[in-house]
């Protein structure tokens, strides 16, 4: 791994630390029981769901700070529709992986070669080139913590009603409970007065759970289910944390252990899945004796919350594939402001800032030392990685 995206990369997990540390301290304070309350699954500008680690880091965020509405956007998308971050505000990293591929012979790039083009060549054909993935991340900002309200005051209550809802009446159980009754997942779920709460065998790879009469509530019992579930991802037969997968665990940086961090991996693996089905589960009594130890060995070994978002974003999105859900676009805010006019005139007077900058940057190449005039600017005051 080249320098600069070492350093990009020890930022990415520096800045992803102080966001689960956030959160998990304020469980440890007594504020909430769950990861995540918000949960709606969060989306960019023009409706684009995330996914993997994306949907777990902005629903968290979003819970702790209490932003309502789920649709986040970069600066510069920001200054296309003339809205600016407010002071102080602090960006969330939105992952992504870029794929080039290059000639073995030579080592150039292939500018033009998708991952289609890629899937299509004959094994023979494949091995004349090398696959490269890059890690790249983009600062964005939930639309609360800027100004969108007040320069589009009637766009943003309409956003408001579309995303209004009662977390506790929003879930659909029914999938959940179907899943027991006609014995339909992944693994078994039954029923069973055997055990106190939901408990995954993985000698068995059965998933056994008390009969929802004996929980607290269908709260604590959808919860338990979710957190079985979570771990029954990990088996040797799917995505093998104990065996091929147990590579990751074992290679973790500092002293957290196996058992510690599989509880971390399920909590954020029923957290994910939960907010997709459009539940909260709370957290586990046997997972929040971890949860001080999550805060210091994240802390001292910030990789370590990176590596295993990851991993539960795996298990999140393997359950969620045997439930049957699948990502649904969100609400297009690009297609909203497409005809209001503040929205037309400030992309309008982005695009002659661009041009002008673009022109300006140009001009500039031949004198060596120069800097172009027309470089983007950060926001005063708003703060990114």
């Amino acid at each position: 791994m080249k320098q600069n995206e070492t350093s990009s990369y020890e930022r990415l997990c520096n800045r992803m630390a102080e966001l689960f540390v956030e959160r998990f301290s304020s469980i440890v304070d007594g504020n909430c029981r769950s990861i995540i309350e918000n949960v709606f699954p969060h989306q960019n500008m023009d409706g684009v769901v995330f996914g993997g680690s994306n949907a777990l880091t902005t629903a968290m965020v979003a819970s702790g700070r209490g932003y309502g509405i789920p649709v986040w956007f970069t600066m510069n998308r920001g200054n296309e529709i003339g809205v600016s971050v407010k002071a102080g505000e602090r960006s969330v990293p939105i992952v992504n992986y870029n794929t080039s591929f290059y000639e073995k012979e030579t080592g150039k790039r292939v500018s033009d070669m998708s991952q289609e083009d890629y899937d299509r060549l004959t094994d023979e054909e494949k091995n004349k080139y090398e696959k490269r993935r890059y890690l790249r991340y983009y600062p964005e900002f939930n639309i609360t913590q800027t100004d969108f309200a007040e320069v589009y005051p009637e766009e943003y209550s309409r956003l408001v009603e579309f995303f209004g809802y009662d977390v506790r009446t929003k879930a659909d159980f029914d999938m959940l409970d179907k899943l027991v009754k006609e014995d339909n997942w992944l693994c078994p779920i039954v029923e069973s007065a055997e055990v106190g709460t939901a408990v995954y065998s993985e000698s068995s790879d059965i998933i056994r759970i008390p009969a929802k009469a004996r929980f607290v509530d269908e709260h604590d019992y959808y919860s338990s289910l979710l957190h079985a579930m979570a771990r029954a991802t990990g088996s040797e037969m799917r995505l093998d944390r104990v065996g091929s997968r147990k590579a990751v665990i074992d290679s973790l940086p500092g002293a957290m252990g196996a058992q510690c961090a599989e509880a971390l991996v399920c909590e954020l693996a029923a957290a994910t899945a939960g907010a997709a089905i459009g539940f909260s589960p709370d957290l586990s009594d046997s997972s929040a004796r971890f949860l001080k130890s999550w805060i210091g060995y994240i802390q001292a070994e910030p990789s370590v919350i990176y590596m295993l978002v990851t991993e539960a974003s795996r298990s999140a999105d393997m359950m969620l594939d045997g439930i049957g859900i699948k990502r649904e676009k969100g609400l297009n805010l690009t297609e909203i402001l497409s005809d209001v006019d503040k929205a037309v005139e400030a992309r309008k007077k982005h695009e002659e800032r661009k041009q002008k900058g673009a022109k300006t940057s140009h001009g500039n190449k031949r004198f060596k030392g120069v800097k172009a005039s027309g470089a983007s600017r950060k926001i005063k005051g708003s703060k990114s990685i």
